[in-house]
C-alpha cells in the first residue's frame, strides 16, 4: 500500500510528465509546420527557377520546354 508521500510524489510526477508530453507535442506541431513551410518554399524556388529559365529561352529565341 502506498504512503501519502508516495502518492504526493506520484501526482507531482504525473503532472510533470503531462506537461512534458504537451511541450513535446507543441514542438512536433511546430516542426511539422516548419517542414511544410520549407517544402513550400522549395517548390516555389523550383517554380521561380523554371519560370526564369522559360523567360530566358523566350528572350534568347529558344523554344520553351
Amino acid at each position: 500500500m502506498s504512503t501519502q508521500s508516495e502518492n504526493t510524489w506520484l501526482v507531482a510526477e504525473n503532472k510533470r510528465l503531462i506537461a512534458e508530453v504537451s511541450r513535446l507535442e507543441n514542438l512536433l506541431a511546430a516542426a511539422k509546420d516548419q517542414e511544410i513551410t520549407m517544402a513550400t518554399l522549395h517548390r516555389e524556388d523550383q517554380l521561380d527557377a523554371a519560370g526564369f529559365e522559360q523567360i530566358t529561352h523566350m528572350r534568347d529565341g529558344y523554344p520553351g520546354r
